[in-house]
């Protein structure tokens, strides 16, 4: 988890990513970023999309993007998350992590940020 508006919260996260080994998160995790409407609003001190795109390939993570203050992004959130969550675990029939994967749109983050900001 990472808010868009502290570059510590961006910076933390990926000091913790570095002890860990990228495959371990192949096809099982997700980075759920906040704040992305106030990004914008605050963008000295706000970590940019491309920071996150790197990072979300580098460790073949899934972006979910939650403003936290809205009931709506918190249940789709937590829909997105328990869907991961099945699908990891085989609790899904016909469905592993890998074929999540490979149907999720690229970056997806960018479109529901662009529809946060309306």
């Amino acid at each position: 988890m990472m808010d868009m508006t502290n570059k510590q919260s961006f910076t933390e996260l990926k000091n913790m990513l570095s002890h860990v080994d990228a495959r371990y998160f192949l096809d099982r995790s997700c980075l759920l970023i906040t704040q992305v409407r106030d990004s914008e609003k605050l963008s000295s001190g706000a970590v940019g999309f491309d920071a996150v795109e790197d990072l979300s390939r580098r460790f073949n993570l899934q972006v979910i993007c939650c403003q936290l203050e809205d009931d709506n992004d918190c249940e789709m959130a937590r829909q997105r998350i328990l869907t991961l969550l099945e699908v990891s675990a085989g609790l899904r029939t016909n469905m592993t992590p890998a074929i999540l994967n490979s149907t999720r749109r690229m970056f997806p983050y960018h479109r529901r940020a662009d529809d946060m900001q309306d």
